[in-house]
């Protein structure tokens, strides 16, 4: 999919500040003329993101990693799921009803991938499709769709589970077979056509005896669709098996189903044992802004999902305000730059306007007042550390708000409401100077110790597999719609990420950890 915004000169003059383009040494600066692209090296390859475990029992059978992974005794290496016994199955696939070709619905509304089959397809079809709004519409008949093999026409709000959409017509592209998608997807059947999604499993016969090839959101609260093998690790299947405000995800470190805290927003995450905590909601108009004032003459539908998806904005924003809180304490201890203590204040302070402006935002569709409830912050609080503080910050800062902003900017440029606009362009300015306070943490903690670059590396390496991991996702026949209302596409959200790891993340962890190297030599 292709962005509006230039993440290469994003990247040369986010980089510059810590003097990465140019490479310059611990301490010195750059001047910011290099007109190259920052860009980092392209995809070596897709991957599987989970593997299932092997079994154990008198005899340790090898386990197999799904499409991409491999693994023995039980335990899947790089980032796939760790080793179970091949128990029971806590979340079977009750009643199971056909579906499409080769897969199968479950009574809790899981979708199994019972085998990899041929897609039948109608594409090209002969009749039109109807137009009704010229300035939008991309296409009449699936002839005019030839960016990609199996292009055809869709009218929004004709796909299965889409609300009904305002007739514009968007061109589309599916598949036949699994081969078709690639590495790390399978081609699920369809009317029409078949679509590729993700996946580290093609069937259940990738997975263990009794666990299944099942669905998960693969971006909690964004309607994100995928496959991987259950494990015995999961702690849920579907959001009905977790706690009013969780959703039920992948826990991409281990391969499990696991009950989090996610969803479609903006803002640097609050992380607790790598894991994002907001707060719950409740009925309070403290932290209502003034403003802004959006349109309101909208479906009910849309206004409905536009009331969410702000909430859930307006929680990270909300949560933010915690995790500069603990960052700024833990500068106080490592006795950090007066400048990096005074960047952080007013973090803190820009994190609030955000989060009255969302929550605002937020009540103004739902016709009600939504503000924050209790925000659970134990365990958050431990003895600074600045190897941990160094991972934290390129997690919630480096990669979080770098990719916040990139999201911000890019979904101002795609918005109708003005009011939109100009919030989101005020948010996206303020999280790049959020982003540019973490790269400045970071080059300033391993220039104070340069062992550091250990972490680095860590985190490098973490970037470089999501990279190799990444599957491009379909754009849905409701993306221009919901761009157009203030709502990242779920295909969207996808591509910034992936352009904001590959041209900004990954060469500045690797420029830093140059540095790192740069200095201990010169040390010694």
């Amino acid at each position: 999919m292709r962005l509006r915004v230039r993440t290469d000169l994003w990247a040369v003059s986010l980089l510059a500040v810590i003097g990465v383009a140019p490479l310059a040494a611990c301490g010195g600066k750059s001047d910011g003329d290099d007109e190259n692209s920052a860009g980092g090296s392209g995809n070596t390859g897709n991957t599987g993101n989970t593997g299932n475990t092997g079994n154990t029992g008198a005899t340790t059978s090898a386990g197999t990693g799904g499409r991409g992974g491999s693994g023995t005794g039980g335990t899947v290496t790089a980032g796939t799921s760790s080793g179970g016994s091949g128990t029971t199955n806590a979340f079977p696939c009750n009643n199971p009803t056909p579906l499409q070709p080769g897969t199968v619905s479950c009574d809790n509304g899981v979708v199994v991938r019972t085998e990899s089959v041929e897609c039948a397809t109608t594409v090209p079809r002969p009749d039109p499709q109807p137009q009704n709004d010229p300035a939008i519409d991309q296409c009449e008949y699936d002839s005019d769709c030839t960016l990609a093999p199996h292009g055809y026409c869709e009218l929004s709000g004709t796909a299965p589970g889409e609300p009904p959409g305002p007739g514009y017509t968007y061109c589309n592209y599916g598949c036949v077979n699994d081969e078709e998608c690639g590495a790390g997807a399978v081609c699920v059947c369809g009317d029409p056509i078949g679509r590729c999604v993700q996946a580290s499993c093609q069937s259940d016969t990738d997975c263990n005896a009794g666990f299944h090839c099942a669905s998960y959101d693969s971006s909690p609260g964004c309607s994100g669709f995928a496959f991987a093998c259950q494990t015995t690790q999961d702690t849920c299947a579907a959001d009905t098996d977790c706690n009013p405000g969780l959703l039920c995800g992948l826990d991409v470190t281990t391969g499990a189903h696991v009950c989090q805290n996610a969803g479609c927003a903006i803002g640097r995450p609050f992380l607790v044992d790598e894991v994002a905590r907001v707060a719950t909601t409740a009925r309070r108009s403290d932290w209502l802004a003034s403003e802004p004032k959006p349109e309101l003459r909208l479906r009910p539908e849309l206004r409905q999902r536009l009331t969410q998806e702000w909430t859930r904005s307006a929680q990270l924003e909300h949560a933010s305000i915690a995790a500069f809180s603990r960052f700024l304490m833990e500068l106080l201890a490592f006795g950090a730059p007066s400048e990096l203590v005074a960047e952080t204040v007013a973090a803190i302070e820009d994190e609030r306007r955000h989060a009255e402006i969302c929550f605002a935002l937020a009540s103004a569709y739902a016709g009600e007042a939504i503000g924050p409830g209790l925000l659970d912050v134990t365990g958050a609080l431990e003895t600074p550390s600045l190897a941990r503080s160094l991972a934290t910050a390129v997690r919630e800062g480096c990669i979080g708000e770098t990719v916040a902003a990139l999201e911000a900017a890019e979904l101002a440029t795609r918005v109708s409401d003005p009011v939109l606009v100009d919030v989101l362009e005020r948010i996206a300015a303020d999280e790049r100077r959020h982003s540019e306070l973490a790269w400045k943490f970071a080059h300033w903690a391993v220039c104070q110790q340069p062992s550091l670059a250990e972490v680095l590396e860590g985190e490098l390496e973490r970037v470089r597999e999501e990279l190799e991991s990444f599957v491009p996702g379909t754009a849905s026949p409701h993306s221009h719609e919901l761009a157009r209302a203030g709502v990242m596409p779920e295909a969207l959200r996808a591509a910034v990420r992936h352009a904001g790891l590959r041209q900004i993340v990954q060469p500045g962890l690797a420029g830093m950890i140059e540095h790192a190297r740069q200095s201990a030599q010169s040390a010694a």
